[in-house]
């Protein structure tokens, strides 16, 4: 990697998602690691979009530790096709007698990961799996691109902006098979979301309750900001792209200013809170470092390695169940997962290693 700090981060990061996948009775890998609760069941929607991350890791030759991550990728593909319904769709959040109910910010996440597998092992039941989710995708969606049923485990709630990172799966889909029937849904979904950007790049209804709109998380804000992102690069539109940096340069600003990212900021990009999401911090690294390939504005990159550094300092350090992890909120305490390690948290933190070390 580009430094041994950042090497060592990475493989302890990636030993601790394996962790968190062995931890349960089937192949999935746990929502998090509660520090009294200890660990939680496997989440489907976290457990695809881990699995491109893993491999990503393992095709850098960074799998020292000797994890066999290929062949637990595999394993927890097989999970998902196992728990995958009849219509093509994915539950949420797999715990106690939770109703099976199928989540379309879900069911996008997990098309990632049954993606990343086929591409890796060429086996054609992933993509199918993937395939069948994607049409159940875009048979659900209005005509005007929005998804306004399937939001919630629940089965209810508000359409949400950061439903732009399920178009950007379906872009994946469609990059994959050649079918254009999955990029008009897509393109449609991204072009609603950009009406409800403001003019200094942020979003509204971005955030998971409808009540926090005025000050979302930032995990949710840049789950937006992200699939605008990849979407415009995937699609070669730049005013899409134009749109995700206005939005990073929000973040970037703001962070400039207090020397940190805060985990929730209103339309002005001022911080509303004094707490920190790592989530977060982690999400917005991975945007910086993309825009920072695309035009090498150094700012960029000193953003980047800050956060990272931020990351490596409240990384776990002491307890075989937090080695490697990162929290859900900075303080641990605080309001977003408290006293938690979150396998989402820690997934995105390595993945935005692996893209910094592709600048080495």
């Amino acid at each position: 990697m580009i430094n041994k700090e950042y090497y060592n981060a990475a493989e302890s990061a990636a030993v601790w998602l394996i962790k968190s996948q062995n931890a349960g009775d089937d192949d999935g890998f746990a929502s998090h690691y509660h520090n009294k609760d200890g660990w939680y069941p496997s989440y489907p929607e976290v457990t695809g979009y881990i699995l491109p991350t893993i491999i990503a890791y393992t095709e850098r030759s960074f799998d020292s530790a000797d994890l066999n991550l290929i062949k637990k990728s595999v394993r927890a593909a097989n999970w998902l096709l196992s728990i995958q319904l009849k219509s093509g769709a994915f539950q949420g959040r797999l715990i106690g007698d939770t109703p099976t109910v199928p989540v379309i910010f879900n069911t996008g996440m997990i098309v990632f990961g049954l993606i990343a597998v086929y591409k890796k092992t060429k086996c054609r039941d992933y993509l199918n799996a993937a395939i069948k989710a994607g049409d159940w995708l875009i048979d659900n969606q209005d005509d005007d691109g929005v998804w306004r049923k399937y939001l919630t485990l629940n089965g209810t709630g508000e359409s949400h902006i950061y439903h732009t990172r399920v178009s950007w799966a379906l872009l994946e889909l469609f990059k994959t098979t050649g079918k254009e029937e999955y990029c008009d849904p897509a393109r449609k979904n991204i072009v609603w979301a950009l009406t409800h950007q403001k003019s200094s790049g942020w979003f509204d209804r971005s955030c998971l309750l409808s009540e926090n709109n005025d000050t979302p998380l930032i995990h949710f804000l840049v789950y937006t900001i992200r699939g605008i992102l990849e979407a415009g690069l995937l699609l070669n539109i730049s005013s899409w792209i134009n749109a995700a940096e206005r939005a990073a340069k929000g973040f970037l600003r703001s962070q400039q200013k207090h020397n940190t990212i805060y985990a929730r900021y209103n339309k002005e990009w001022e911080p509303a809170v004094d707490w920190i999401c790592p989530t977060g911090v982690a999400q917005i690294s991975i945007v910086y470092l993309k825009l920072y390939l695309l035009n090498r504005e150094a700012e960029w990159l000193e953003a980047t390695d800050r956060n990272l550094e931020y990351l490596i300092s409240i990384q776990g350090r002491d307890g075989e169940n937090v080695e490697g992890a990162i929290m859900g909120s900075d303080p641990i305490d605080g309001p977003y997962m408290p006293n938690s390690y979150l396998s989402w948290a820690t997934k995105f933190f390595l993945e935005a290693l692996i893209l910094r070390e592709e600048l080495k």
